[in-house]
């Protein structure tokens, strides 16, 4: 617990401490939702200077706070349908390896996947007759042995969705499956554009994301028709799927509009430079090795967009928050005063200079 604490209770963020003990003291602020004076990993931001600081001073100092990624920790896993266990942790398990221990037939497969939305990897396995099974868990220097009691359970069934509605003149359209799929039969699949004309496509299996992708060149103010037929596409347990159709549209290049961003003051590289929407969340981004006279974003829907620069310190592709412990700072990241208004057949031009 803290020496000294100051805190408020309304919507200041300048505090002062007074009348402290002449010594040396890191500083650190907390948002404390638990209001009991400690770090609660899971649910407080914290901020901390990395150097302790010699009072008596008459300094003024500067704390961002931030969210810890949670330790890493694993729960007990459930099976969750008869052909899928879900191991669920805290922290970080992209780099989680789940290995059977129990005694298997000799024509058992299985796969794991990374839930696109919890902290949870499923594993997807051919089921076979078992009380419980029994699993070593592997994660840097953690190594768990965990089990699961087997029950009278239905599989899951194929299903497929679209990742987004909206047709888009940059990226391919993506469908995504709730079973890893393993084939996909490109002569089981159409597309035709409003005259009934066939469109040529080039489609694709993204195993780690477990999606599948449908490109061609999309033209503006064109109505399209996908169709996958049974069989188009086809997951581990060689369930397939159902008839699928998605009408879809592009819109006029008169009804979008162009963002074109001038960055200024950039220290160094490499930076990810993204869009947002009100809620934060990522309309569009680049990822930026070397500097340019301007950055284009085409093809955007009218609205107000945020603009916000990430300093990839190292070089990750994504940005990294900071840790107390080992005293690590999290990745740098400027935003753009205020939302930028973009309209219909527009090209804004903005600037921004980074502080």
């Amino acid at each position: 617990t803290p020496k000294y604490i100051t805190n408020t209770l309304d919507s200041l963020t300048n505090f002062e401490l007074s009348n402290l003990r002449e010594g040396t003291y890191m500083l650190v602020a907390l948002k404390d939702i638990g209001n009991n004076n400690l770090f609660d990993q899971k649910v407080d931001k914290i901020g901390f200077l990395k150097e302790y600081i010699t009072v008596p001073t008459d300094s003024v100092y500067t704390l961002k706070l931030f969210r810890e990624v949670t330790n890493y920790g694993i729960y007990k896993p459930i099976h969750a349908a008869k052909n899928r266990i879900i191991f669920g942790y805290d922290g970080t398990g992209e780099f989680m390896d789940i290995q059977m221990l129990s005694q298997v037939p000799e024509d058992y497969t299985y796969r794991t996947l990374k839930d696109p939305v919890k902290d949870t990897i499923n594993y997807w396995f051919t089921p076979f007759e078992a009380d419980s099974l029994v699993f070593r868990v592997v994660n840097d220097e953690f190594v768990d042995t965990l089990s699961v009691k087997i029950k009278d359970l239905y599989a899951d069934s194929l299903n497929i969705s679209p990742v987004k509605r909206e047709l888009s003149f940059t990226q391919p359209y993506i469908l995504s499956a709730n079973i890893p799929l393993v084939d996909f039969d490109k002569e089981k699949i159409t597309l035709m554009d409003g005259d009934s004309t066939a469109i040529a496509f080039t489609t694709a299996i993204d195993s780690l994301k477990n999606t599948f992708s449908i490109s061609w060149d999309t033209e503006p103010q064109k109505r399209y028709l996908m169709q996958l037929y049974p069989g188009a596409l086809t997951d581990m347990f060689g369930n397939i799927n159902d008839t699928l159709s998605y009408p879809l549209a592009t819109k006029s290049f008169a009804d979008l509009g162009t963002v074109n961003l001038k960055l200024r003051n950039v220290t160094s590289y490499p930076i990810i430079v993204q869009l947002t929407d009100d809620k934060g969340e990522v309309v569009v981004e680049k990822y930026i090795e070397t500097p340019k006279d301007r950055y284009e974003f085409r093809y955007l829907n009218p609205g107000e967009y945020f603009i916000r620069v990430i300093f990839d310190t190292n070089k990750n592709k994504k940005w990294d928050t900071g840790n107390y412990l080992l005293k690590q700072q999290p990745e740098r990241i400027s935003y753009f005063p205020g939302a930028v208004e973009l309209r219909a057949n527009w090209e804004l031009e903005q600037t921004f200079t980074l502080e």
